[in-house]
Order: structure tokens, then C-alpha cells, then sequence
């Protein structure tokens, strides 16, 4: 069986975007973290940016989650509402 080979250019992840003109562009996010001095390269880039989406939807899975679920009553508070006819 024939063994087949890739070249990937060192292993680095490239995000790039198409243009319609023709040469392509990095990614505005990308670029901003570059600029701002956060991360050293795209590859970086791509690992900061899937942190902030998990930390975007932890948190708004807490938001959801902590408004559709009603608050558990304490025990030790007598239900008054018990007793009254309906």
C-alpha cells in the first residue's frame, strides 16, 4: 500500500479569509489581538478566541439557566397558602 504525505508548512494554522478581489485577508480578530500584543501568532490567536466562546457561553448558560429556574424555598418557612380554600 502506497503511504501518502502532507506538507503543511511547519504545522501553522493560517486564518485566512477569502476575498472577492482575489488576495486574502487575516481576520479582523485575529489582527486586533496581534496588534494589541495579547498573543505572538494566529495559532495563538485561535486558542484565545475559543476561550472567549467557551467563556461567553459558560456564562450566558449561567444567565439562562439562573432566571429560568425558580430559587428553592428554605425549609424552615411555614407555607401559609396551605390552608386557604380555593
Amino acid at each position: 500500500m502506497a503511504t501518502v504525505q502532507f506538507e503543511d508548512e511547519n504545522n501553522q494554522a493560517h486564518y485566512t479569509s477569502r476575498s472577492v478581489l482575489g488576495a486574502p485577508v487575516q481576520p479582523k480578530m485575529v489582527s486586533s489581538l496581534l496588534k494589541m500584543g495579547v498573543i505572538k501568532d494566529e495559532k495563538q490567536a485561535g486558542f484565545v478566541l475559543i476561550g472567549i466562546a467557551v467563556a461567553a457561553l459558560a456564562l450566558s448558560a449561567y444567565l439562562i439557566f439562573s432566571f429560568v429556574l425558580p430559587p428553592e424555598a428554605p425549609a424552615d418557612v411555614p407555607d401559609v397558602f396551605s390552608d386557604m380554600p380555593v
